[in-house]
C-alpha cells in the first residue's frame, strides 16, 4: 500500500516499509508482511521469484533466518480478537 486511507492507523514501519501495519476502525487489520511464512517456505517464495531478483538472489537467500517474532505477530494478534470477542 503506497498511501493509507486516511481513516487508517498506522501501527508499524520502518525505513522499507512505511505502512507495515495498519487498521481501519476495530475490525480491519493489515499487514504488508507474511507472519505466517516460515523460513524454508520465504526460501521457496524466493526461489519463485528469482529471475525477477537474479542480482540480488543470494544475498537474498543469505538473509532468510527463522524469527519468533513473526509467529509472535499471530499469537498476539489471536489473543487480542479473542479479547475482542469474549472467547
Amino acid at each position: 500500500m503506497l498511501t493509507l486511507p486516511k481513516e487508517a492507523t498506522l501501527l508499524a514501519n520502518n525505513e522499507f516499509e512505511p505502512h507495515h501495519a495498519f487498521r481501519i476502525g476495530e475490525c480491519a487489520w493489515g499487514v504488508q508482511f507474511h507472519p505466517e511464512f516460515t523460513a524454508d517456505i520465504m526460501r521457496l517464495s524466493l526461489t519463485g521469484l528469482k529471475e525477477h531478483v537474479i542480482e540480488e538472489y543470494a544475498e537474498k537467500l543469505a538473509a532468510i533466518f527463522e524469527t519468533n517474532c513473526a509467529r509472535q505477530v499471530l499469537v498476539k494478534f489471536s489473543q487480542f480478537c479473542m479479547t475482542k470477542i469474549n472467547l
